[in-house]
């Protein structure tokens, strides 16, 4: 076992030369240098479990000669079994959207994503950032409620539907959403900073004050040290 282990070390640190020499190559101009030393790990590493990481380094550097066509087809033959399947999927939505201004396909790659076999927390939250990038706050809040549903006690996934609400300028539906999550996460303290944060762009400086006096109870009223430590 142990022999193995450190072949297997030793494949990804090979790997991971590869990928630096050909970055660092391309970082001076030197696409046709990077490309060889790509094509010599093409040769190396095919049907390892590095093969996909560097077909999404041979899919920068597509870009970087500036074939968009030929990256998007790279990342496409990038199993959906690999660890690097999220990452590639990704990679191609970003290309559609900056290199093509296809905005339909930028949304399909992560709607793929968050609704196949790679369902989870992290890609529903993914769909929903794809959404606020393109200014759709209301379905960015449903994928952020879908994660929701997967994991309740995620409070980071509470503080980005506010912050998606108020995008829309619905401050009072953020407000009230902010307070509900509270409500079942009494003691996460970054929700409660952005409810008082709320409500002070609102005007409404009692409701922030109150806010604030709660933390600072919360914390055991014993100044700005304690405060920070809860808020860690």
């Amino acid at each position: 076992g142990g022999r193995r282990d450190a072949k297997t070390a030793t494949e990804a640190e090979r790997a991971g030369l590869y990928v630096k020499l050909a970055l660092a190559h391309a970082s001076l101009g030197q696409t046709p240098e990077a490309t060889k030393v790509m094509q010599d790990a093409m040769r190396e590493f095919s049907g390892t479990a590095q093969q996909a990481q560097m077909v999404l380094v041979n899919a920068e550097l597509a870009v970087k000669r500036g074939d968009v066509q030929a990256a998007l087809i790279q990342l496409k033959g990038v199993p959906a079994d690999s660890r690097w399947y999220v990452k590639a999927r990704v990679a191609a939505a970003h290309l559609h959207l900056e290199h093509r201004r296809d905005r339909a396909r930028f949304l399909r790659c992560f709607e793929e994503l968050a609704a196949g076999r790679h369902r989870s927390v992290a890609t529903l939250a993914l769909k929903a950032e794809a959404h606020m990038r393109l200014q759709d706050p209301d379905s960015a809040i449903a994928a952020y409620q879908e994660a929701i549903k997967l994991d309740s006690t995620d409070a980071e996934m509470a503080g980005k539907i506010g912050q998606a609400y108020v995008m829309k300028h619905d401050f009072i539906s953020a407000a009230a959403f902010y307070e509900e999550a509270i409500r079942a996460q009494p003691a996460r303290m970054p929700l409660r900073l952005s409810l008082a944060d709320l409500y002070r762009s609102m005007g409404r400086a009692d409701k922030a004050l109150a806010t604030l006096e709660g933390i600072h109870r919360a914390a055991g009223g014993e100044g700005a040290e304690s405060l920070e430590a809860l808020m860690l």
